[in-house]
């Protein structure tokens, strides 16, 4: 075997550089040396690897303060075993005579990365001033890996830090990078339309500075506007394909039938101008319904024929111009006063509609926000505290482009989400939700309490938060009083304080991986669980889940 001249270099200098220590035994890690200049690792059968060069031996010791010399009988006695390899994570690598670039996985694992981009990615602008090229001569002493072609598929810190020492990368580093299984309970696909009525009432304020054309309102519920969205889309989208919004008619403008300020004029209780309302709110309401009714056969949609129009059998919305948003869900009167009564039309009574002042420009989340309470009874989140959602979940009262939260999906939507389950400790790729409507779930032992992990990443109806794992504390299972605000929490990686939703997430970056730290449950005590190892978001998120119950 030919060697160049760097290393023979190297080989001298670390002849001078070694103190010459008999020793009379090696073991498992040891550096030793015989009378010649090479340095060999002792392995666990008591076998030696070479270093092949200078890069190598340094990318796993600062010096040679520790190698030991033997007599060259001892060091005859343990059988050569090959070479030992870079360390994981330390530079991209070249091999001599090839251009293409490579980052080294555990046990000496050559994976291609297909791009400059991802190298820079992974390594940083200055990727280039740091590759190491290997011999052509040693190339034999790497094995083959996968390629990678995106990004979160390899993040340096993590590899290194998984072979701390080259017994790990030997004899624990394939072991420790062996990606977990799940156990998965996979969701339960129920096709359901659901039906959706608007009447479009203008309450002709003379400060409301645009109202949107009949055809931008059915566009933003049913056929999608420029960026994408619509409400049916959403739907579709939160529950994994189940759910079909279908246009029952748009209807309107319709010009109210008093001046503005009546609507909106402190209440009447004794009702002084006999309209039969005390609130003007609930007039408005009442009046836009009548005035569908001469478009619109109600009782068409009251399909179980009992005489009660049913949000499963047709959803109201009315829409109201304005400069801000606003929603609301009410039932519908026909009259407050001297009694109440029901509003009934075409022999049906009409129940619960939903309210949906647009804004100016009109307002996604606010819509999607308030026929998400009608149609499927999810509950709102906002409150002050650190666990608040925020713009991480529709139900939030942020108005937010977002998801809604994984549990309110799983519990109102009726099983719209895989639900992931451990199979024990170990490396896991969790995918995003946005692409497989998946997370993982922890159990508390012996309580209803558990935790979901949720990769969320950015898309068309989530552009606020960066992508990463956000995780949530469940205390209980249960829909009964106010439970979205009292069993959901958000433990956002920066502690909720501030709330801040680009430091909500948990994800690798920057030339590091990420780590929760010990998670606790909601009444303060150590859960037992830690992720560590997270990398850089990408078609999953990988990280290592450290169970200590």
């Amino acid at each position: 075997m030919r060697y160049n001249r760097a290393i023979l270099i190297f080989i001298i200098l670390m002849a001078l550089a070694i103190p010459q220590l008999p020793v009379k035994a090696a073991s498992l890690g040891d550096l030793v040396k015989g009378s010649g200049s090479a340095v060999y690792y002792v392995t666990d059968d008591n076998k030696r690897l070479t270093f092949p060069n200078e890069a190598t031996y340094f990318s796993w010791y600062k010096n040679f303060s520790g190698v030991k010399t033997l007599s060259d009988n001892e060091i005859a006695s343990l059988p050569l075993a090959g070479l030992v390899t870079l360390r994981p994570g330390t530079a991209p690598v070249m091999v001599e005579s090839d251009n293409k670039t490579y980052a080294v996985a555990h046990s000496g694992v050559l994976r291609l990365i297909q791009t400059d981009a991802l190298t820079q990615t992974i390594f940083g602008s200055d990727w280039q001033k740091k590759i190491i090229f290997i011999p052509a001569a040693f190339y034999v002493s790497y094995k083959q890996g996968d390629p990678i072609t995106g990004s979160g598929q390899y993040w340096w810190q993590t590899e290194m830090n998984n072979s701390p020492d080259i017994a790990h990368d030997l004899i624990f580093g394939a072991s420790t990078q062996t990606t977990m299984t799940f156990e998965t309970v996979p969701k339960t696909t129920v096709k359901k339309t659901i039906n959706l009525a608007v009447g479009l009432w203008n309450q002709q304020d003379p400060s409301v500075t645009h109202i949107p054309t009949p055809d931008e309102i059915k566009a933003m519920l049913f056929t999608g506007n420029g960026s994408g969205q619509s409400v049916a889309d959403y739907y579709s989208k939160m529950s994994g394909g189940s759910v079909t919004l279908n246009d029952a008619g748009v209807f309107g403008w319709y010009p109210a039938d008093k001046p503005f300020a009546h609507y909106w004029a402190d209440p009447d209780p004794t009702d002084a101008d006999h309209d039969g309302y005390i609130n003007g709110h609930n007039e408005k309401w009442a009046e836009t319904i009548l005035k569908m009714d001469k478009e619109f056969d109600f009782s068409a949609y009251d399909t179980n024929h009992d005489g009660i129009l049913s949000s499963d059998e047709l959803g109201i919305l009315i829409v109201i111009p304005s400069n801000g948003p606003f929603g609301t869900n009410r039932v519908v009167v026909s009259q407050e006063y001297p009694t109440v009564k029901p509003m009934v039309v075409d022999g049906v009574k009409i129940g619960m509609i939903a309210e949906w002042y647009t804004g100016n420009p009109a307002n996604f989340g606010v819509v999607a926000h308030e026929l998400s309470h009608l149609f499927f009874n999810t509950a709102d989140m906002y409150l002050d505290s650190p666990f608040r959602a925020n713009n991480l979940s529709l139900m939030d009262g942020s108005y937010c482009n977002c998801y809604i939260d994984p549990w309110q999906r799983q519990v109102m939507g009726k099983d719209w989400l895989n639900i992931l389950k451990p199979t024990g400790e170990g490396y896991y790729d969790l995918p995003s939700v946005n692409a497989s409507d998946s997370v993982m779930e922890i159990p508390r032992p012996g309580t209803d309490e558990f935790l979901l992990l949720e990769y969320r990443q950015s898309d068309k109806y989530q552009d606020t938060g960066k992508p990463g794992i956000l995780i949530w504390d469940i205390l209980k299972p249960s829909t009964d009083g106010d439970w979205a605000r009292d069993n959901i929490h958000l433990l956002r990686a920066n502690g909720g304080t501030p709330l801040d939703d680009n430091a909500a997430s948990y994800y690798g970056s920057d030339g590091a991986s990420a780590s929760t730290g010990q998670i606790k449950w909601f009444d303060g005590s150590n859960s037992g669980i830690s992720l560590t190892d997270i990398g850089l978001p990408g078609e999953t998120i990988r990280f290592k889940l450290n169970l200590k119950n």
